[in-house]
């Protein structure tokens, strides 16, 4: 039931909406700004106008805009819900639009988007209030055609009022022909509003697991950890009955943050034929998803002493998950586990510790996990902002003092999942993008790799699991950054008609765990059947070893970042009959004297990003062609439009703004005569009201990247 203040977000002129659109537009070219929306249109479950049902309707092109962009316009569209799209057109990926979206009523939503797609669209990644939600979005498509596309499955909001909800274009398929956005509009959908009476009636359906599960998933109580925090999933089930088996679906956040999911991941898997588990898990300080009211019956900071979710808290929530699952109903007896980032890492963990049957995953699948902690290089890389800090991510993690990671690899160590695996380890498929975050795919690519071939483990190629290999890919996503479920529905690499990453995973895991029973069977039964003289005879294996065996690859070069001006290096392994001859290539053209098993570039200018290096590896018997390893070149920030002097009446606010060029995310910090101003950290900056005090202040922006920043130049103030 809505109450009486829904009456402020119903629209009663629908039947004039081409009218508005239109104005809209004539609005828009006079004064550059699109008309302020300030209510919503009520829609029912079928789209249609009701003034008692609960999806509110924001249409894009006369939702209020935080601020025009130069690229932004209204054009008609016969197919969209009110004949008209929002259209976003940059020529470069970094541009965004933001809409101020009234929200009603504190509560959780669903947030869904009318889209067009086509020929000529880029990607984008949706965020509320700077923080990303949901997984990047492709908006490419061969043939033009209107999608609804859900953008964030589950948001909680505690206090209604205006919220700003960005959708900010990071790049682009290889075959689009440009960056464009197109919006027909915003649904928010309500799920529970936990600030009403309905919150008790939530929380009492969590101790009956016997509940079917509906389409947007239900909590569930899987557990309590010995300090008496309850732990939840949220439950999606396929269309038939069952059983099945279970993928527990483990969310990052940094071992700190992040909530259970992503639902999105958890409906592909349930749409699969899988049970699906979107399970949450304690976490390192300040922990606070596991304290909020949504979280269920006691949180982190409920119990005393607190819970403070440090190594080895995690790992012990996920083994009691698989245990949960393992014993639940729906389950056929066998339980995977897939993560992102923190959660990747966990699932590696209780694959290399859990004993088979009980508290081991029986397939795994992580993407973009951190692997080895104490590896001294990923821990040294430079923080970059909006990426988490390996050093001290992983010092909160462990409950270790801030910076004194380096003096403490021993402990760091014993939390590391590469420090369990052996040769027993089940099959194993890991990715990561080649724009990941946190520079791993660097480093703990490569530590991951050499620790499984370490304990024996081979690489597999195949679309199925193996016995004792491992299978990894590197998801080629293009310009952007790609970290962990930011990569589940994006193509594995930049070739037209491509397969999608999750497509991959899904077809690997419905594969099941291989039967080992087949394989050795028949191997006894060869080797009794002939005589022990036979076996000597054919032993000799003269025949092969006067055969020249042909090179193989068995650690690919990886791609590499630097700041420009630096050198990369790039290795390869490889085996096979000696002498092994390599010979390195830039862009497919031999490099002059480059013929070693590894190749240190001269120091890097700009011209040098987004490089393919390959070797050529010979021998008598054959020659092999490594992967394409990436050199990225990151460059410093450089202002390329500066902002402007502005002039407003007393009273008006001001927009101050600023276009930068430079290796993403850039961050940016406005400054009032030369002193930071409080929470000023998006690309434009809008004043508070103004008084004649503020005439004749000046207004900069400092930029800044990994590699360095930049200062603009100061923008005047002139109040009337």
């Amino acid at each position: 039931m809505m109450n009486s203040s829904y009456s402020d977000f119903k629209l009663t002129f629908v039947k004039r909406v081409l009218a508005i659109s239109v104005l809209v537009s004539i609005l828009t070219l006079f004064f550059g700004q699109a008309l302020p929306n300030p209510s919503a249109q009520a829609l029912d479950r079928n789209g249609s106008d009701s003034s008692t049902t609960d999806t509110f309707r924001f249409e894009a092109e006369w939702t209020h805009l935080q601020e025009l962009p130069r690229s932004y316009s209204i054009i008609n569209d016969v197919n969209a819900s009110s004949g008209a799209l929002a259209l976003l057109n940059p020529t470069a990926s970094g541009q965004s639009v933001t809409y101020n979206v009234i929200i009603p009523e504190p509560g959780t939503y669903e947030i869904t988007v009318g889209l067009k797609t086509g020929n000529d669209r880029g990607r984008f990644q949706f965020s509320i209030d700077g923080d990303d939600f949901g997984a990047v979005q492709e908006g490419y498509s061969v043939i033009p055609a209107c999608e609804q596309r859900v953008v964030a499955t589950t948001v909680t909001f505690y206090t209604p009022g205006e919220k700003a909800f960005t959708f900010s274009i990071i790049g682009r398929d290889r075959q689009s022909f440009g960056y464009a956005l197109a919006l027909d509009y915003i649904d928010l959908t309500p799920r529970i509003g936990f600030a009403s009476e309905l919150s008790q009636q939530a929380l009492t359906q969590l101790s009956q697991p016997d509940v079917t599960a509906a389409a947007d998933g239900l909590w569930e109580q899987y557990g309590v950890a010995s300090t008496g925090v309850t732990l939840r999933w949220k439950v999606f089930t396929p269309p038939d009955p069952g059983p099945h088996p279970a993928v527990i679906v483990l969310h990052g956040g940094g071992f700190k943050a992040g909530d259970a999911g992503p639902d999105s991941v958890s409906k592909d898997l349930a749409a699969a034929g899988f049970l699906a588990l979107s399970t949450e898990y304690r976490l390192a300080p300040p922990h606070t998803p596991m304290n909020e009211a949504n979280h269920g019956f006691v949180g982190q900071d409920s119990v005393i002493p607190v819970d403070d979710g440090h190594y080895p808290a995690q790992n012990l929530d996920v083994q009691m998950a698989i245990r949960a699952a393992r014993a639940d109903a729906r389950c056929n007896g066998l339980v995977y586990g897939v993560g992102g980032s923190a959660g990747a890492s966990h699932v590696l963990y209780a694959m290399a510790t859990g004993a088979a049957g009980d508290d081991q995953f029986d397939l795994g699948v992580s993407l973009s996990p951190p692997a080895k902690y104490e590896d001294v290089a990923w821990l040294q890389e430079p923080c970059v902002p909006d990426e988490t800090c390996p050093q001290s991510t992983i010092e909160n993690y462990l409950g270790i003092a801030t910076g004194a990671a380096l003096r403490n690899l021993l402990q760091i160590s014993t939390a590391s999942p590469t420090t369990y695996i052996t040769s027993s380890l089940p099959p194993f498929f890991f990715l990561y993008s080649d724009h990941d975050a946190s520079a791993l795919e660097t480093y703990q690519r490569t530590a991951l790799t050499n620790a499984l071939q370490a304990a024996g483990k081979t690489e597999s190629t195949a679309a199925t699991p193996e016995i004792g290999k491992y299978k990894q890919l590197l998801v080629a996503t293009g310009e952007g950054k790609y970290h962990a479920f930011q990569f589940w529905s994006l193509p594995i690499d930049l070739v037209s008609g491509s397969p999608l990453t999750k497509d991959v995973i899904i077809t690997w895991l419905q594969a099941g765990p291989p039967v080992p029973t087949a394989t050795p069977t028949p191997t006894p039964a060869a080797t009794i059947t002939p005589t022990p003289t036979a076996t000597p005879t054919s032993t000799p294996t003269a025949t092969p070893n006067s055969t020249p065996v042909a090179p193989s690859i068995t650690l690919q070069p990886g791609n590499k970042s630097v700041k420009e001006g630096a050198s990369a290096t790039f290795r390869v392994t490889a085996v096979g009959d000696a002498p092994l001859t390599y010979q390195w290539r830039k862009n497919g053209s031999d490099i002059a004297d480059a013929t070693g098993s590894s190749y240190t570039t001269p120091p890097t200018v700009a011209t040098d990003n987004n490089s393919l290096f390959s070797v050529v590896i010979t021998n008598a018997a054959g020659s092999v062609i490594s992967n394409d390893a990436k050199l990225i070149v990151r460059t410093a920030p450089t202002i390329t439009a500066p902002p402007v002097n502005q002039r407003v009446s007393a009273g008006q606010t001001a927009t101050f703004s600023v276009t930068a060029s430079g290796t993403t995310p850039l961050t940016y910090q406005w400054r009032k005569n030369r002193i930071n101003i409080t929470n000023a950290t998006r690309r434009t900056y809008t004043t508070p009201p103004t008084t004649i005090a503020d005439h004749g202040s000046t207004y900069s922006v400092v930029v800044t990247n990994s590699v360095g920043s930049a200062t603009s130049n100061n923008a005047r103030l002139s109040v009337r």
